[in-house]
């Protein structure tokens, strides 16, 4: 609708407003004010550009779809989709060549045709093979990994939802306590390894004992 307005500055949208088209505001100068403000530019229930995200990406609960290549040329590691996104649009996740992860709602009412496109992808989560064993949703073009659809909830430590407990998990952790990271409630739940209902040092202190292999058990 105004992609490559380069001098568009001001826009008003109003409540009416129920979508808005892949790429309806690219190349304009409100979208690089809201990048400014955020990366993950937001409308409602919808993401409007993540093209600025950097590494791990949290998208909050809330969202209900998320347009064609909205995430494209980010520098994503990994981008976690919450069970609130109901529709996935074609290629929303291709060309991310930072892309390792990608958590997926495990019964999305739609997900389009080749949604990670070209990203380098090696690992998709929550998605079941037998899903979407068509083919037409994943390109053949990468190395993308699919792993059965399972739930990482309520695995003490795997903060990022991989599957695992590790080095990343305690990445991650750090990340959160220095405010340069979000989590999802499931996420946080799994950081709050000593089960006294807050995220502090002493989650991150027992959470790295366990990953150096200086206690055998974390819960």
């Amino acid at each position: 609708a105004f992609r490559d307005s380069i001098y568009l500055k001001d826009i008003s949208i109003p409540d009416t407003v129920t979508a808005i088209g892949t790429d309806a505001f690219l190349n304009t100068v409100w979208l690089d004010d809201r990048r400014a403000e955020d990366p993950l530019v937001m409308f409602k229930n919808l993401i409007v550009d993540g093209r600025t995200c950097t590494g791990n990406v949290i998208i909050p609960d809330g969202v209900e779809k998320i347009n064609g290549y909205t995430f494209a040329m980010s520098t994503a590691t990994s981008i976690f989709v919450p069970d609130t996104v109901r529709k996935i649009e074609t290629r929303a996740f291709s060309g991310v060549d930072d892309l390792k992860i990608l958590r997926l709602p495990e019964h999305p009412d739609y997900i389009g045709y080749d949604i990670i496109g070209t990203s380098p992808l090696c690992e998709i989560t929550y998605v079941s093979r037998e899903e979407y064993d068509n083919g037409s949703y994943f390109s053949t073009s990468n190395k993308a990994e699919y792993v059965k659809s399972s739930d990482n909830s309520g695995i003490c430590g795997d903060i990022d939802m991989n599957g695992s407990t590790d080095l990343s998990d305690l990445t991650l952790l750090s990340m959160y306590l220095l405010r340069d990271a979000d989590l999802s409630d499931t996420q946080a739940a799994n950081a709050d390894v000593d089960h006294d209902g807050n995220i502090s040092l002493a989650d991150l202190a027992r959470l790295k004992q366990y990953v150096t292999k200086d206690i055998d058990t974390i819960d």
